[in-house]
């Protein structure tokens, strides 16, 4: 049994190992290169996103805590007022 090749079959296989060759050092070059830097900064973002989502919730969290403060001074201001008692001047400013 004898293989025979054509100069064509070799042609083409010659050729699909050059873009073989050629995809692998875009890869290498550029792709690789660039996955990685964008998947440090990609990384890096997300830590602040999930960081300052928290932030923000500890942020709402303190503010309920304010406004029912508030809500509690000047409930008791009005208190006083009705029943004619001392209103502190620092309370005005609530």
């Amino acid at each position: 049994m004898k293989l025979t090749f054509s100069t064509t079959d070799f042609e083409e296989r010659r050729s699909q190992a050059k873009e073989r060759k050629m995809e692998q050092i875009l890869y290498d070059q550029v792709v690789a290169p660039v996955v990685k830097f964008m998947a440090s900064h990609i990384t890096k973002h997300l830590g602040y996103v999930f960081c300052s989502t928290k932030h923000v919730t500890g942020m709402k969290d303190k503010l309920k805590d304010l406004v029912d403060t508030s809500t509690e001074v000047i409930e008791h201001k009005n208190r006083n007022e009705t029943n004619d008692k001392e209103i502190p001047a620092r309370v005005e400013a609530w």
